[in-house]
């Protein structure tokens, strides 16, 4: 060890956040994602991430819980936040919590005044500064999360905690402890987890989600061969979850309901027809028609909704990352969703079959007198159900591009193409069933009346209730998908900054527009005192009088922080190497530059020493040379 060192200065490595961090944590906030964050950097780097990453607002209370030897217990410290926090949240009167342990501020846990010493100013706070409207982040290590994490107790203690709190932060973890952290949330609140890394130490965690995403870094490609998708950056994950994860539910949602529904149409149109064969099991449809109908006649538009539908631009949702809600409220895949479909294809399948099916046995129906053949006339309704079922999807398409187009009228073109064909086939080559059936099929005036006719009532009620949603009743997304298409050249990012700026409230000491916590406490301060230092006075400008008003607008509020361990309730200033991990206030040497400093600065100027008139000389003078005598010439 050096004796006697004088430090003239310092040098730090400067460990950066990526372009997008804090932006990409805040939208993930505004989408309703809620963020834990489990690091292994100790307790006060942790805090300043959070600062940084806008996981910890401008207006925040953290809660710190630690574990020691000393103190109250991890158990006791999660207790007494909720009893200070979340009193009427109802988390302690959960039978498999136990509460009947003392609070730490009671007289046998009650902690000696010195024994964790506060040397800054943030400590003379009033016990009210936590009852602030900014929400809450609980910050936890490592030492404190094992114990958490060592019985069912703290665990649902923990959770239900964590819960309520805007942000977790765990830090001092190890790998198995970010694992264990996950399976918890995912385990205890039946909840889709996505868990995110670029670190070998992430691995565990990455593969205990149910969606791991590995950033190829300066940290190996661990996290990534581990993972289910890579990405580059950590900004990358808002338009991997806003937009690719928002259409990838709403498309295979979608796809999904009308894949029943499609199928639904086929087997009703079968079970109408039963009650007219005796129930006898007989096929409707010839049976080529049947066993093509999911591989050829119906597939293509389920698929082009499934590959190729957007429930809305990209821009817009990056712009507006509140749409998420859709998803995680889980709009386009319920089983109301799933029984309204069903409901849909049991009303087509009467109208196609009950409609073809009396117009075609009348004394009418054909100009030879002859009666109709079976397949003469349900081959119409295969064309009817393939077209109804094919401008169904094209109705439930939010975007026709040109694969829509392709994927709607595939299904026709194969349907018109394979009859012409099949119906042609000589009994010489193979005997069917429908041989001629051209000849009669599309000679018929009741074969092109009832095509039309069909498809309209079956998508009438779906057209009906979209034309009433749209003008009535509308919502977000129609809202949005309207704006883009009266207004194609409208930024949306730009008009919503502007409208946030002119008209949302946000803080003046905030750069990004935050909504309010639900789990916030009103704030403590109802009215600030006219004397009040840094407070702007308002005034209100009238046409008639111009009035002053002495109410004074209070200065932002700063982030509050509560040590469940010692008590403290504290004003958060930033790093603090006093409390970190029990560490000990440091004092700073002076060096022999900032003693110069000091002294020049405060100390009196020397006296100038008395000179006399006759030895005050300037510099100009000093260089002065006298010219030396000329010499007398001789007459």
């Amino acid at each position: 060890m050096e004796g006697d060192l004088r430090l003239l200065g310092a040098t730090a490595i400067e460990d950066r956040l990526q372009d997008g961090v804090p932006e990409t944590i805040a939208d993930l906030k505004l989408a309703g994602i809620k963020i834990w964050v489990a690091t292994g950097d100790k307790l006060e780097t942790a805090i300043a991430i959070g600062h940084s990453t806008n996981l910890i607002a401008d207006d925040s209370n953290i809660i710190v819980i630690r574990g020691g030897e000393t103190g109250p217990s991890v158990h006791q410290q999660m207790v007494q936040a909720v009893e200070d926090f979340f009193p009427h949240s109802g988390i302690l009167d959960d039978e498999g919590i136990i509460t009947d342990a003392k609070s730490p501020t009671s007289e046998p846990y009650q902690l000696h005044p010195m024994r964790r010493l506060s040397i800054g100013v943030d400590s003379i706070v009033g016990e009210g500064n936590g009852d602030r409207p900014g929400g809450y982040v609980l910050v936890i290590d490592g030492t404190a999360l094992g114990y958490a994490l060592s019985d069912d107790q703290n665990k649902q203690l923990l959770l239900r905690l964590g819960t309520r709190c805007e942000g977790v932060i765990c830090c001092r973890v190890s790998p198995l402890q970010k694992a264990l952290v996950v399976k918890l949330v995912k385990d205890g609140l039946h909840v889709m987890t996505l868990a995110i890394g670029d670190g070998a130490n992430d691995v565990s965690m990455i593969q205990a989600a149910d969606v791991g995403i590995g950033i190829a870094g300066e940290e190996g490609l661990q996290a990534v061969n581990s993972s289910d998708y890579a990405i580059a950056q950590f900004r990358f994950l808002k338009r991997l979850l806003l937009v690719h994860g928002h259409w990838s539910y709403a498309r295979n949602g979608t796809m999904i309901v009308n894949f029943f529904y499609k199928n639904i149409v086929c087997v009703a149109v079968l079970w109408w027809f039963q009650i007219y064969c005796g129930w006898s099991s007989a096929y409707a449809f010839e049976y080529t028609y049947l066993l093509f109908w999911n591989s050829f006649w119906t597939l293509a538009p389920v698929l082009g909704i499934g590959l190729f539908d957007r429930i809305v631009d990209a821009d817009i949702l990056m712009a507006f990352p509140e749409l998420y809600r859709y998803g995680r409220e889980r709009t386009w895949f319920t089983m109301k969703q799933f029984f309204i479909y069903i409901l849909d294809g049991v009303i087509q399948s009467v109208s196609l079959y009950f409609i073809i099916t009396y117009t075609y046995f009348t004394t009418t129906a054909r100009s030879d007198g002859y009666g109709i053949q079976l397949y003469e006339y349900t081959t119409t309704m295969v064309f009817s159900a393939v077209l109804a079922v094919s401008f169904f999807n094209g109705l439930n398409t939010n975007v026709w591009t040109g694969w829509v187009f392709f994927a709607v009228f595939l299904g026709i073109v194969l349907l018109l193409l394979f009859t012409l064909v099949y119906n042609s086939i000589s009994p010489g080559w193979f005997v069917t069933d429908v041989y001629g059936n051209n000849h009669f099929l599309f000679r018929s005036p009741y074969f092109w009346l009832c095509q039309p006719l069909c498809v309209a009532i079956a998508l009438l009620p779906r057209y009906l209730y979209r034309a009433w949603e749209l003008g009535y009743a509308p919502g977000d997304l129609e809202l949005l998908r309207y704006i883009r298409k009266t207004q194609p050249d409208l930024d949306m990012a730009t008009a919503l900054r502007r409208d946030r700026r002119e008209g949302a409230p946000r803080s003046s000491s905030s750069s990004r527009w935050r909504p309010p916590s639900r789990t916030s406490r009103p704030a403590s301060i109802s009215s600030v005192p006219t004397g009040t230092p840094n407070a702007t006075p308002a005034v209100n400008y009238s046409e008639d009088n111009l009035s002053l008003d002495l109410r004074r607008t209070p200065e932002p509020r700063r982030v509050s922080r509560t040590d469940m361990c010692t008590g403290v309730r504290s004003i958060h200033r930033g790093f603090d190497f006093a409390t970190e991990e029990g560490g000990v206030a440091m004092r700073r040497m002076q060096s022999n530059l900032s003693e110069r400093r000091q002294s020049s600065r405060h100390l009196p100027l020397p006296a100038e020493p008395k000179q006399s008139p006759k030895r005050k000389a300037s510099i100009f003078s000093s260089l002065r040379r006298k010219k030396p005598p000329t010499p007398k010439k001789d007459d």
